[in-house]
């Protein structure tokens, strides 16, 4: 008995049904029109509000148009939970397949929201306001919501346990096909799929200001990937990547970036109350994480962070000045200066318990840095001390020993003035926290004052130099005799 051939359904019978479709769609359409759709509103904010977990208020009016494809108009939403606004839009559009609908399901194909504005923040007890959009993140289920876009957002960030803020203006956001896979919630936010454009003119946070912030980000096999990564800060162009794996219920996270011709000044601003240097740098880090706090970032951070810069002015004194006049009996201060200068990226850390002001205090003037280099190896939380060092007209000053950012303490170290051949001169250590150091008296293994320096440079050729262990042997080169 042969196989019966399946039935071939005539062209001419296809059109006809596609065509009924598109006619009862129309119906549909004009029916709401006749009606008034904004009759309906109580009821579509209920239905709203049913559908994702949230109090949803249109103040505005609801259009329903078929052109460029079937989508619903909402003006003036609000979207709120347990009384906190969480977002509001001028405008909201929803593309959503009509089809389903004749089974009694929704499904969005695309939202556009014009001039939202997002408001999340942190309770003291940690919980956060946005709680109750778990319920709304179960409507992207296994099926793609293939467009998302925002124009002209922001959003403001608080938090009420640390007072802190932080804030995102005129920010756009194109994205494609966002998928979260099975599983459950916390799950399927491990493995995003997606690919996104995200342009932002300004985000604040504190005294830092970040201008021109731009990136393309893509979620592909529980990998999230932003890159490349530009910005403007410090009156410097930066450019980078971040690379997170979230296959595991802890995340690991890789940065590359680079911050060229920042203004040390506009740095030290955000901590500093007074100008305290002139000059431009440029910042490298390359750094890998574990965790989802930033303590267990802190923790865990390994990798390498590196500042250089030339023809830095300090203000306020004259560094110089201060080194020759040096002797046993007087106030000598490495460390506020070093701590400041030399902790390179990690100043604002550091120089919590340390007064720039008092190294140069008792001269006038200022002091030129000719060359500074800050170079550091991160592993577990703590740097350590590469190739730390500058100079200035007449003298070098280096840095040996760590910071452990876990215990937020000084790790063994010292600060020197060092000659030409690397020795000490005269170091100086400190210990303990980074708020409140404890700071030994200076250590002078050579006189610094000049009619000593002179006699020993006359004595030089009639007595054997002692021998010593180089402080340092970096790549900043002394100073060129005078």
């Amino acid at each position: 008995m042969g196989v019966r051939p399946v039935p071939r359904v005539p062209r001419p019978s296809l059109m006809v049904a596609g065509g009924v479709a598109i006619a009862a769609l129309v119906v549909i359409v004009v029916a709401f029109r006749l009606a008034d759709i904004n009759s309906y509103k109580p009821q579509l904010e209920a239905a709203g509000s049913r559908l994702l977990g949230l109090d949803v208020t249109v103040r505005g009016r609801i259009g329903i148009d078929l052109l460029p494809s079937p989508h619903l108009t909402l003006n003036d939403v609000h979207l709120s939970s347990r009384g906190s606004e969480l977002c509001s839009s001028e405008r909201a559009r929803l593309w959503i397949d009509w089809l389903p609908l004749l089974r009694g399901e929704t499904r969005i194909d695309g939202v556009a929201l014009a001039q939202p504005r997002f408001s999340i923040a942190r309770a003291r007890d940690g919980a956060y306001n946005v709680s109750g959009l778990t319920h709304a993140a179960e409507l992207i289920r296994d099926h793609d919501l293939p467009s998302l876009s925002m124009a002209d957002g922001s959003l403001l960030f608080t938090d009420a346990g640390s007072g802190t803020t932080f804030e995102l203006r005129d920010f756009d956001l194109s994205m494609k096909h966002l998928r979260l896979h099975g599983g459950g919630l916390p799950d399927r936010w491990r493995n995003p799929s997606f690919t996104a454009r995200f342009d932002c003119r300004e985000a604040r946070s504190g005294k830092v200001v970040v201008s021109g912030l731009e990136l393309a980000a893509v979620g592909r096999d529980a990998e999230l990937t932003l890159d490349p990564i530009t910005l403007h800060v410090f009156g410097g162009d930066g450019s980078g990547s971040v690379r997170a794996n979230l296959s595991d219920s802890i995340p690991v996270v890789a940065v590359r970036g680079s911050l060229r011709q920042f203004r040390i000044e506009e740095f030290f601003a955000t901590f500093l109350p007074k100008k305290t240097a002139e000059g431009a740098m440029d910042l490298t880090a390359s750094l890998a994480m574990r965790g989802r706090t930033t303590s267990q970032w802190i923790r865990t951070a390994s990798g390498e962070v590196t500042v250089h810069g030339r023809s830095i002015t300090l203000d306020g004194g004259d560094l110089d000045k201060t080194i020759q006049r040096f002797d046993s009996s007087q106030s000598f201060n490495l460390v506020d200066l070093g701590a400041l200068f030399l902790a390179g990226p990690f100043g604002p850390a550091v120089t919590k318990g340390v007064d720039f002001g008092r190294a140069l205090e008792g001269t006038s003037g200022g002091s030129r840095i000719g060359l500074l280099v800050s170079r550091w190896r991160v592993g577990r939380g703590v740097a350590q001390a590469q190739d730390v060092a500058m100079a200035t007209n007449a003298n070098r000053i280096a840095m040996q020993g760590g910071l452990d950012f876990a215990s937020r303490q000084f790790s063994d170290v010292t600060f020197a003035v060092v000659d030409a051949n690397g020795c000490a001169r005269v170091q100086q250590r400190v210990r303990g926290p980074f708020a409140k150091p404890v700071i030994d008296k200076p250590e002078a293994l050579v006189a610094l004052v000049h009619p000593v320096l002179h006699l020993l440079g006359t004595l030089r050729g009639i007595l054997p130099a002692k021998p010593c262990v180089p402080f340092y042997t970096g790549s900043v080169p002394p100073p060129e005799a005078k």
